[in-house]
């Protein structure tokens, strides 16, 4: 008989747990993503970095971008525009294309080359006529039909954003390679 009020207690309060359970509201549950919406952002961002310049609809004010090949993170929409459009200049950049996306519920990855000519240190062209094609791979989080952080390796030098831009109150932040920020 001792058993028996125990098994009714264990079997009510696994009830009532399943019950808030079931009831309790998800944490992200209305911000979490289709793959059909992680795909139309996805192409959103990758046409602003490439195309338009311009981040401002498809990111979050504080979206985070880390070169995790040159430890170098930065956080703010005109910070990442700045890092996007000197990347182009770094490579000279004639063309820029997508060779692949994959597009996942709340994230995606895309691999994206850049042509462009050889230059050497003074900016002239060391070899006339040789092209370059440099490729980068790009890993999305998304959250809310917006992006909230960018990955993105291949880019193993420090670029250039020790001021902040126009609109942003984000600095660059310097971290290291293999290290967690």
């Amino acid at each position: 008989m001792a058993r028996k009020p125990l098994r009714h207690i264990i079997a009510l309060f696994g009830l009532a747990l399943l019950l808030v359970v079931v009831h309790s509201p998800a944490r992200g549950a209305d911000a979490r993503m289709s793959r059909a919406e992680s795909q139309i952002v996805a192409a959103q961002l990758l046409d602003g970095m490439l195309i338009t310049h311009n981040l401002g609809t498809v990111c979050t004010s504080n979206v985070i971008v880390s070169f995790n090949d040159s430890g170098q993170t930065l956080v703010g929409i005109g910070l990442a525009q700045k890092a996007f459009d000197q990347l182009l200049e770094i490579n000279n950049a004639s063309e820029a294309t997508i060779e692949s996306l994959i597009v996942g519920e709340g994230n995606a990855s895309a691999e994206i080359a850049m042509t462009g000519n050889v230059t050497d240190q003074h900016g002239s062209i060391a070899e006339p006529g040789r092209v370059v094609r440099t490729t980068y791979s790009v890993f999305i989080d998304m959250n809310g039909g917006k992006v909230t952080s960018l990955h993105i390796y291949g880019v193993d030098q420090l670029l250039d954003l020790s001021t902040p831009a126009a609109n942003d109150s984000y600095y660059p932040v310097q971290t290291f390679p293999g290290q967690p920020y």
